[in-house]
């Protein structure tokens, strides 16, 4: 039997921004088994009951600074709580679908990216695969792709629908280890 992808719960910050709540819609879409849950004014402890009660294996937060999406932080669960991880992204920029001329978003994830991506951020790959289930692979083609460059520790990162071979979501974020 093949394991099943953990599921995510994946929020804003109690204040998210706009830009915040919509990549939460974006990696909700790219995320098998994720569920976005619309923050408004849920505190940590009501968030923590909801996820717990649904079984969630991990919350993602998305944190905003002013009117931009600022980090993904990510909360794993360890018996009848979550705990904060040590990594997370920070982002510089975030380019939405509408930007790139997407009304809507393109089929769902998970994404995959050939094995050689690995070599340019182990780190980052492994968030991406551990938190949002893309695939790491030379045999398996998803309809949606994962594509990262390098470039002084500044990681640019697009989200393509295979089939148009067009980008819909662009970051440009930095692995973090605190």
């Amino acid at each position: 039997m093949v394991p099943k992808e953990p599921k995510t719960l994946i929020t804003t910050s109690i204040r998210g921004s706009e830009s915040s709540k919509i990549l939460c819609k974006v990696l909700r879409h790219i995320t098998p088994r994720s569920t976005y849950f619309k923050r408004g004014r849920t505190n940590v402890d009501q968030l923590i009951q909801f996820a717990l009660a649904d079984n969630f294996e991990y919350i993602v937060l998305i944190h905003s600074r002013g009117n931009q999406a600022s980090q993904i932080r990510v909360h794993s669960r360890e018996g009848d709580t979550y705990i904060l991880e040590n990594h997370y992204l920070e982002i510089f920029e975030f380019i939405d679908p509408k930007i790139f001329n997407f009304g809507r978003l393109p089929a769902k994830g998970p994404l995959s990216c050939p094995t050689s991506t690995r070599n340019l951020n182990p780190d980052l790959v492994e968030f991406f695969e551990k938190y949002f289930s893309i695939v790491v692979s030379n045999n398996k083609k998803n309809e949606l792709w994962f594509v990262l460059d390098v470039n002084s520790n500044i990681n640019y990162i697009q989200f393509i629908d295979a089939l148009t071979q067009k980008r819909f979501t662009m970051l440009t974020v930095k692995y973090r280890d605190s």
